[in-house]
């Protein structure tokens, strides 16, 4: 047994199989983005298991950025959303400050 195969089930009790069955039904894609990653000897499809860490129950598969992004945001729905509100109200307070033309500041200014 490989030890990507023993991971999988050790970690999240998902069988070679079931895995390879989801990259086919989620076409190879990221969940999230849509991205097709790059796979690697370890891990073919490059497409990372994303689950809840309170159940344990998997949801999808994940590129691994965004797999980051949702362990960094602690799997908060809250914290998420506030991020892309952040993001789309596309705010830039620092052109707001007053400075002078000297000031490391003044690039972001321009």
């Amino acid at each position: 047994m490989s030890s990507y195969r023993r991971r999988l089930l050790a970690k999240y009790k998902v069988t070679l199989e079931e895995y390879q069955k989801l990259v086919e039904i989620q076409g190879s894609k990221c969940a999230i983005c849509d991205a097709i990653p790059k796979g690697s000897i370890h891990n073919p499809s490059g497409l990372c298991v994303d689950h809840n860490h309170t159940s344990g129950n998997v949801r999808s598969l994940l590129c691994s950025t965004c797999n980051t992004m949702i362990g960094m945001a602690k799997d908060n729905p809250f914290i998420l959303r506030s991020a892309a509100d952040y993001l789309e109200k596309d705010l830039y307070l620092i052109s707001q400050i007053p400075v002078s033309r000297d000031s490391r500041l003044f690039i972001a200014n321009l």
